[in-house]
Formats: C-alpha cells, sequence, structure tokens
C-alpha cells in the first residue's frame, strides 16, 4: 500500500549546505519526490519525526501540506492506487485536489471561466453577478459540506432584508443550486448511484427540509419565494 512522509533529500545539496524538504511517496517498494519548497541542514532537520528541531512556523507549514497529500492519497480509489505505479500515483497526489481543498468560492469561479470559454455567456454572466451578491453575504471560502441548512435560511433571510424583489432571490438561489448540483456530480456523488435535483414552481412559502446535503439521507428541499429546490440523495448516505 502507498505511503507518504516528510523526508529530508540529502541526494543534492546547496553551497549553504540545505537539503530540499521534501514529501516521499513509497509504492510498491519504489519511491519518488514532491517537493515542499523548504529546505534544511541535516543539524536543522529531525528525520524520524519529520519536522524541524526550531522551526514552529516551517513545522506548521509542513504539517498541512502533509495533511493535504495524506487526504488525496485517501480519496483516490483503492483499485486505482494498486495498479498504479509509483509515477503515475505521484502525478495523481501533484494534480489533483481533495474535497475539501475545493472550496464553493473556487469552485464557482471556474464554473463561470469554464461557461465564458464554451461561449455560454448569458450564464456565466447571471452566475458571476449571482456569487458577487451572495458572497456579500455569506462566506463560500469554504468546503460545500460546510453550508448547513442555517446557512441557507440565513442567506435568504438577508435577501430580503435589503428589499431584493422575489424574483432576483430565485435567480440568485438557483444559481447556488445549479453550483450545488455540479459540485455533486463532479466531487462527491458521480460513482455513488443515481441522484438528481429538480426544480419546481409553486406558491410563496418557506425554506423546508434538511441542510447539509452532503449529511443527507433523502430528500432535501429548499422552499423558497415561489420555488422549491428540491435534492434527491443516493440511499445510505452520510449520517
Amino acid at each position: 500500500m502507498a505511503s507518504i512522509k516528510i523526508h529530508l533529500d540529502t541526494r543534492k545539496t546547496t553551497k549553504t549546505g540545505h537539503f530540499p524538504v521534501v514529501v516521499r511517496l513509497s509504492h510498491q517498494r519504489a519511491h519518488r519526490n514532491i517537493p515542499t519548497g523548504l529546505r534544511a541542514k541535516k543539524s536543522e532537520f529531525i528525520e524520524n519525526g519529520g519536522m524541524y528541531r526550531n522551526n514552529p512556523e516551517a513545522n506548521a507549514q509542513l504539517l498541512k501540506i502533509l495533511q493535504t497529500y495524506s487526504q488525496r492519497l485517501r480519496e483516490i480509489p483503492e483499485l486505482t492506487v494498486i495498479n498504479a505505479s509509483v509515477q503515475q500515483l505521484k502525478s495523481l497526489l501533484h494534480n489533483s485536489e481533495a474535497k475539501a481543498e475545493v472550496t464553493m468560492y473556487k469552485f464557482w469561479e471556474r464554473e463561470v471561466e469554464h461557461l465564458y470559454q464554451t461561449g455560454r455567456t448569458g450564464n456565466a454572466t447571471v452566475y458571476k453577478f449571482s456569487l458577487s451578491v451572495l458572497h456579500q453575504l455569506h462566506d463560500f471560502c469554504k468546503p460545500f459540506e460546510d453550508l448547513g441548512y442555517k446557512d441557507i435560511l440565513e442567506i435568504e433571510r438577508k435577501l430580503y432584508a435589503r428589499m431584493v424583489k422575489v424574483n432576483s432571490v430565485g435567480v440568485y438561489m438557483r444559481a447556488l443550486k445549479a453550483i450545488c448540483n455540479k459540485a455533486i456530480n463532479r466531487i462527491w456523488w458521480t460513482s455513488l448511484g443515481t441522484h438528481s435535483i429538480s426544480t419546481q414552481s409553486r406558491g410563496r412559502g418557506k425554506l423546508l427540509g434538511c441542510f447539509p446535503w452532503m449529511k443527507s439521507v433523502g430528500l432535501c428541499s429548499w422552499k423558497l419565494q415561489g420555488i422549491i429546490l428540491s435534492f434527491t440523495a443516493p440511499c445510505g448516505l452520510g449520517s
């Protein structure tokens, strides 16, 4: 099974006697190094612990790097890991992102850029403007699973407190729903079963259902003013 650790690569040195600190990937009795951008002298580094002797800031940075790559490795399907060479696995780790690394804001921006690149300027403009409005009301620089039921209620409340028209609220919330829909398909549930998100027109109402959808066990619905947004999740997900 593949494993990773922090390692001081002493094969190459600089004129100052520093060596590169790397993430060492071990797989099928072979090894590859992933740069961290940090350097240290032998006397400054504890190899067994994978840390600096007297540099808390650098150690905190190394811990964060190690946690990031560890999470990426855990999220690679086991069969893929078994069949991959150490070089292929290094490429996967270096070029992929763990779910927690993909914030809502980053994902939303990427989707806007993708829509512009594919010529869907109208949708891109709506998504971009919706993000600019909603991000003023709520911090989307967090993973999708951290968006909770109360957050949706609070966003809606703030929109109406700003005297935003019902139709505009519908536009913004449909954009948020669409981004969540795309995230479900691309990040989490692609291989876990059938699922759908539907929109239906109804009378005036209030927010219903359960959130966050990452912990749902069935149907989640947002019933906003004039709109019902339904999230149907595969059975058995979350707890």
